[in-house]
């Protein structure tokens, strides 16, 4: 999932001010009707408080909260926090690269080019604060850039899922992992499983490698057509093709391969499998019919079902 540093996904640089002020210097307007202020930064937002509302439904209700009494203030300067001016800005919990991703989504949502090249990092940021302040929009908007996001590691997806209960997105977070190597995991990144969760990566990991290494050695049965006239060659044909012969590699080894290459695409790979003439090609078309419906599909599908459901509960 790692991208090379010249396509590497980017985002500007957080807290920049317009020289000389603690204005924002992506997100200040002059005629903005709310500002706002994070934690431990004096930067200041400017914003439009309508579009800001629109989307965030939270951003009114804070809007028409009592502001903190600051009585160093005169009548007429403005009320400290209620985010009238620069100098009483409204603060809110986030940090000045949280915030600055979510005023991305809401007024810049509409240049796809941009967010394309945004992090996943950006996305995280962006989806919790929409989930901290009420922003259907912006959670949307995240969940659909972020599970496409080429430097999304698969135990940050599947930790993601669980958090969030994103139901759609354990299956595909799950699988990526399965095609993982346990063993290059950090870490850090199995913190971010957890154990439960790795448990269940790591024993169904163990369940397909043997059920596949089963499957190699025993070269599944031919099904013969009725126009058949060589049984015997023909099997024998069958069985070369599987177990490779003279330096050729057989279907058997992408079984084996350490990569646990998805079944689909194994299964779709022996379309295209070298059989001999010995093998008419009636029993071909049959035989490679019959085996989208033996126990080499359908118990590896079980064995990943049986593990998605676990993590359902978790």
């Amino acid at each position: 999932m790692a991208t090379s540093s010249s396509t590497a996904p980017t985002f500007p640089p957080p807290g920049l001010r317009q020289p000389g002020t603690n204005k924002s210097l992506r997100y200040f307007c002059e005629d903005a009707s709310l500002f706002i202020s994070v934690d431990k930064s004096n930067i200041i937002y400017g914003v439009w408080k309508t579009r800001l509302i629109q989307v965030a439904t939270h951003f009114g209700v804070l809007a028409i909260l009592p502001p903190p009494k600051d009585e160093s203030k005169e009548v007429g300067q403005g009320q400290v926090g209620d985010g009238s001016s620069v100098d009483c800005p409204l603060k809110i919990q986030a940090t000045e690269g949280e915030f600055e991703a979510f005023l991305e989504c809401i007024y810049f949502g509409d240049q796809i080019t941009l967010l394309k090249k945004r992090p996943a990092q950006f996305w995280i940021m962006a989806y919790n604060m929409a989930d901290l302040y009420h922003s259907e929009l912006v959670m949307e908007m995240a969940k659909k850039h972020l599970a496409l996001c080429p430097d999304l590691h698969p135990t940050t997806f599947l930790n993601l899922a669980m958090h969030w209960h994103i139901d759609d997105w354990l299956e595909p977070a799950f699988r990526a992992l399965l095609r993982t190597p346990l063993s290059s995991l950090t870490s850090p990144q199995l913190s971010e499983i957890g154990y439960s969760a790795y448990l269940h990566v790591a024993e169904t990991k163990e369940r397909i490698s043997a059920h596949r290494a089963l499957c190699a050695l025993q070269a599944p049965p031919v099904v013969h057509h009725n126009t058949c006239r060589g049984a015997e060659a023909c099997t024998s044909a069958w069985k070369y093709a599987w177990w490779g012969e003279a330096e050729k590699r057989g279907a058997a080894a992408g079984f084996v391969h350490p990569n646990c290459i998805p079944i689909q695409k194994i299964m779709n790979g022996l379309a295209n499998i070298v059989i001999s003439w010995q093998m008419s090609s009636g029993c071909r078309k049959l035989t490679l019919e019959s085996l989208f419906r033996t126990e080499i599909v359908v118990k590896e599908e079980q064995f990943i079902r049986e593990a998605l459901t676990e993590l359902k509960k978790m």
